[in-house]
């Protein structure tokens, strides 16, 4: 995941490069419905836009 930060702010999670095709058409999916995966699904959309840690050389 650091290897894909920082991401836009204007980009829903679904729309991410980093993601597969499926995984892009799940993650909506997943929200929509309220299924158990929504809590995951925000918390991993909160962690990706984090700003990445960096460590000093």
């Amino acid at each position: 995941m650091e290897q894909h930060k920082p991401v836009s702010a204007t980009k829903a999670i679904y729309e991410l490069d980093c993601f597969t095709p499926s995984q892009q058409s799940f993650l909506p999916e997943a929200t929509e419905q309220d299924a158990d995966w929504t809590e995951i699904t925000d918390t991993l959309d909160a962690l990706i836009r984090q700003p990445a840690n960096t460590r000093p050389s």
